[in-house]
């Protein structure tokens, strides 16, 4: 029927056919992983990128607060001057009333 030579031929090429199926499975498998990998970072990278956006709102805003206290305690302290030189004013005119 079929000789040693041809068996170990068909032999062969079945054993090569398996490998060839199991290789492509697992090379599927890889590639669905990849894809999966590549969807969760691109979906990390829009969360940082938004996170980064919202710090540097946050910055910006506490900028402008610690400005504005600045600018109020600027003005407090013009404000506690001129109170001292109404006092000094008032002192000076009394003494000169008396």
């Amino acid at each position: 029927m079929f000789e040693a030579p041809e068996v170990i031929a068909f032999g062969s090429l079945a054993l090569a056919v398996v490998k060839l199926y199991l290789d492509t499975r697992s090379t599927k498998k890889d590639l669905n992983l990849a894809e999966q990998a590549i969807s969760v970072l691109r979906d990390l990278a829009t969360t940082y990128r938004d996170q980064i956006k919202v710090l540097r709102d946050s910055v910006s805003t506490n900028a402008d607060i610690e400005r504005q206290k600045i600018l109020m305690r600027q003005e407090q302290l013009s404000w506690q001057k001129l109170k001292g030189l109404a006092k000094a004013a008032s002192w000076f005119a009394k003494v000169l009333d008396e």
